[in-house]
C-alpha cells in the first residue's frame, strides 16, 4: 500500500512538471524558440537527447 502511494505521489510530480513545461512552450514565445532551437541543433549534429532524460 505505502508503494503504491509513494508512486502515485512520483507520478503526480511527473506530471505537474511536464504540464509546467508544455505551459511555457505554448505561452513562451523565447522558450518555445530556445525548445526549437536545441531541438534542431541536437538532431542535426548527430546529438541525441542526454541520456538522464530517457
Amino acid at each position: 500500500m505505502a508503494h503504491d502511494q509513494a508512486l502515485a505521489k512520483a507520478m503526480q510530480h511527473l506530471l505537474k512538471d511536464d504540464t509546467q513545461v508544455y505551459k511555457q512552450f505554448v505561452e513562451n514565445e523565447s522558450f518555445k524558440r530556445f525548445v526549437g532551437d536545441m531541438v534542431f541543433t541536437m538532431t542535426n549534429q548527430g546529438g541525441g537527447m542526454p541520456s538522464s532524460r530517457l
